[in-house]
């Protein structure tokens, strides 16, 4: 079985290029495919920003992919494009005044 849905973002109409997001997801039993659609005019700077719980242990980036191992089991994560994949240090916040290390997956596109 597979479970499809769509949303779209016109807020970025309001920038002077008027830009719309959509994302597009599709999950099935063992997959999650997002796919993201930027529409506007010119060149924009794109960032996806993806935070990782602190129990999740990331590998390192190779290429547009990144292993996570989550309770024992590896997630693979693949980015597809001619943007670049990096994974940073960065804060979890659980709770008022309390904050734990974790790590973001970050992707970045410069482009028309």
């Amino acid at each position: 079985m597979v479970l499809n849905f769509s949303a779209c973002y016109d807020e970025y109409k309001k920038l002077k290029e008027g830009v719309l997001h959509s994302r597009h997801w599709s999950v099935s039993n063992n997959s999650i495919k997002i796919v993201d659609n930027i529409i506007g005019k010119g060149v924009h700077k794109i960032r996806s920003v993806l935070p990782f719980h602190p129990s999740f242990l990331a590998g390192d980036v190779q290429g547009g992919s990144i292993n996570l191992n989550i309770s024992g089991k590896i997630v693979k994560i693949n980015f597809e494009g001619k943007g670049e994949l990096k994974l940073i240090e960065s804060q979890y916040y659980p709770k008022f005044g309390c904050s734990v290390d974790n790590k973001h997956l970050i992707y970045d596109y410069n482009g028309t």
